[in-house]
Formats: structure tokens, sequence, C-alpha cells
């Protein structure tokens, strides 16, 4: 049920805002995870991480893999946020954003583990 103030089209424009709110933030967090677990993996293996061999597949497959981590700890609050402050299709948005985010990144996981493993 729509709040006074409210009508159907703002609804669905509050839905699409929050969903690529959290897919931007998504985008965001991915690139400085990868960069991250990219650099770790670097000092640790050194040289052996540009040669292309499975150590350099399995850098990718930690970096797209961490994404649902990240995922996890802003969107719960995030969403019990807007709860709180009784912004359902905000709340909407949220949640919808975060489900085409795991779908992404399931694919990817899903990718990048079969070619780690094909080697």
């Amino acid at each position: 049920m729509l709040p006074n103030n409210q009508n159907p089209c703002h609804e669905w424009l509050t839905i699409l805002a929050g969903a690529i709110f959290i897919i931007v933030c998504n985008l965001i967090i991915s690139i400085f995870a990868a960069n991250t677990v990219y650099s770790l993996l670097y000092k640790l293996l050194g040289e052996r991480l540009n040669r292309g061999d499975a150590q350099g597949l399995t850098a990718g497959f930690l970096a797209v893999s961490s994404v649902w981590i990240y995922q996890i700890i802003y969107v719960i609050p995030l969403v019990l946020l807007w709860r709180y402050l009784r912004e359902f299709a905000m709340m909407k948005g949220v949640i919808i954003g975060a489900v085409i985010t795991a779908l992404i990144a399931g694919y990817c996981f899903v990718i990048s583990a079969s070619a780690v493993v094909q080697r």
C-alpha cells in the first residue's frame, strides 16, 4: 500500500533508483576488491602471478567471487534502515539490485571456476 504522498509512478522510480544505487556500489566495490586481492596475491606470489598460469586465474577468481561478502555487509543494514524509515520502494529497489548483482557475480564465479579447473 502506498503512502498518501506517493503515486505508483514515483514508486517505480524509487525502486529503480535503489536498484541502480546498489549496482553502482557493487561495481565500485568490486573494482577495489579486485585491485586489493590482486595486489595482495602479487606480494605473496611475486612474478609467478604474471606468468598466466592457474595462479593468475585464481587471483581473478577470488576478486570476482568476493563481491558477495561485501554485499552482505552493507545491503542487510540498508534494507533494515529503509524498512525502519518506512521507505518500502527504496527497500525493494535495494533488494532487486542485490539480487541482480548476485546473479551476475554467480555467473562470473562459475565461469572463473571452470577456467581454473580446466587449467
